[in-house]
């Protein structure tokens, strides 16, 4: 990805004789102090996106220091369209898609000697007190939003990364994927590929917009009410539930929080006490054994160049791992991971996203799973520490495992939600069951 630190005014330039190099600050590679080193992508907000090649990531950084700006109000879309040398109408869209994040101070880089310089000159220069408050970084989607020219930092997400999916369902499809809706909730049917939430450069093409703009009932909650619940990942389809006050959302959070705590599998909750039960489809490579899978579980892994992931350990491993820590490791606890696989089919010849899989070797197994605990990418981790990845997943499983499934698509299927708690006042007595539509594997895509 190309990240710069871009449109830097004349009070930096004439004391620096070269682009000086900029320290990593999170994932960011290097910033520099010039202005873009090659022209927008102009396409990059199209509807629908692009095809495949997927555009990578490409991030600008602003310091607003134009020393001649006084305290005369801009326009933000003004700002980002000349200092990056796109057209007024692009910075609007980037604003609107929910591209770009401003704050009044520029963060705390202390390693970044541009950065940190100036920060101090505006702390200085505006005596302010709470340096913290003023440089939070906030998405900025008005593009009438006017700042000054001189004392704040721009982010701008020149490519944001698309689900073109979000796009492609139109309003009615996105209506007819409503599961049930009341008062309180709504439960989709949530299609493959979609973030589930907004992304940092993307407000647009996920479930919660699509669902405020498109699918919920009239009258029955205001944009700001819809809120998430739990999360599906972009590749994952079926089930999902959205809050629609903030009661119903502070009480659905702990109920599944109370299922995913559970300790094992032998003890069930008591009979008076709320119970939740998720099932879902898994389409693998290779049969699963039925039964229960017990493993241990490391979540919010960072390795260099992956998203954060969830590692498994069997009892064996995560035995060591305890002496470790025991010996001052420092590493994370382990948490008990359960799920139970009901029932495992072969699906034998399937044709999907133009392949033709008809060999012993490449047939397909349909589970049905049920989970004991919820931790983040517990089926997804735990079926592929047992060799048998999910479809798709690139991420834990094995680069060919793309094969039959589309970009942004993984065999991995919601497929229902039963909720039994008598003393709510927001299920029926005897519960409730959610249920998506068929699995996108059985439907050939």
């Amino acid at each position: 990805p190309s990240l710069r630190m871009a449109g830097l005014g004349s009070a930096f330039r004439g004391s620096l004789p070269a682009p000086q190099p900029l320290s990593r600050h999170r994932r960011d590679r290097k910033r520099r102090c010039s202005p873009m080193a090659k022209p927008a992508r102009l396409d990059a907000l199209d509807v629908p996106p692009l095809p495949v090649p997927v555009l990578p990531p490409r991030v600008e950084h602003l310091l607003l220091n134009d020393e001649g700006a006084g305290d005369q109000l801009v326009p933000l879309a003004d700002i980002v369209a000349r200092r990056l040398s796109i057209p007024l109408s692009f910075a609007e869209a980037l604003m609107t898609f929910g591209a770009v994040h401003y704050a009044d101070l520029p963060p705390s880089w202390e390693r970044d000697p541009v950065v940190h310089d100036f920060r101090q000159e505006v702390i200085a220069r505006r005596d302010i007190r709470n340096p913290d408050s003023q440089a939070q970084i906030k998405r900025a989607t008005d593009a009438g939003l006017a700042v000054s020219e001189w004392g704040g930092y721009v982010r701008v997400h020149m490519q944001p990364k698309r689900f073109p999916e979000a796009s492609r369902l139109s309003g009615d499809e996105w209506r007819r994927r409503v599961v049930e809706e009341t008062e309180h909730f709504v439960c989709i049917d949530k299609p493959w590929g979609v973030s589930v939430a907004p992304t940092v450069d993307n407000l647009r093409e996920c479930c919660l917009h699509m669902v405020r703009t498109h699918a919920l009932a009239a009258g029955t909650a205001t944009e700001e009410d819809l809120r998430l619940t739990s999360r599906l990942d972009a590749g994952t389809s079926g089930v999902l539930v959205l809050a629609k006050s903030k009661s119903f959302c502070s009480y659905f959070n702990a109920l599944l929080a109370s299922h995913s705590s559970r300790t094992s599998a032998d003890s069930p909750p008591p009979p008076s006490s709320p119970s939740v039960t998720k099932t879902y489809k898994v389409l693998t490579r290779g049969a699963m054994a039925t039964g229960i899978l017990t493993h241990y579980a490391r979540v919010g892994v960072r390795r260099k160049g992956l998203p954060v992931m969830t590692e498994i350990f069997t009892e064996e491993e995560a035995a060591q791992e305890r002496e470790k820590r025991e010996d001052g490791g420092g590493a994370k606890p382990l948490a008990l991971c359960q799920l139970r696989v009901l029932s495992c089919e072969p699906l034998g010849r399937i044709q999907m996203d133009g392949v033709d899989d008809n060999g012993s070797e490449g047939t397909h197994f349909e589970s049905t799973v049920v989970l004991l605990t919820g931790r983040t990418h517990q089926i997804r981790a735990q079926f592929a520490k047992e060799g048998r990845p999910v479809a798709g997943d690139a991420l834990y499983g094995r680069r060919q495992e793309e094969s039959v499934c589309a970009p942004n698509r993984i065999g991995l299927h919601a497929h229902s939600l039963e909720i039994i708690d008598p003393q709510s006042d927001f299920f029926p007595p005897a519960g409730v069951l959610l249920e998506a539509n068929t699995q996108w594997w059985r439907r050939h895509g």
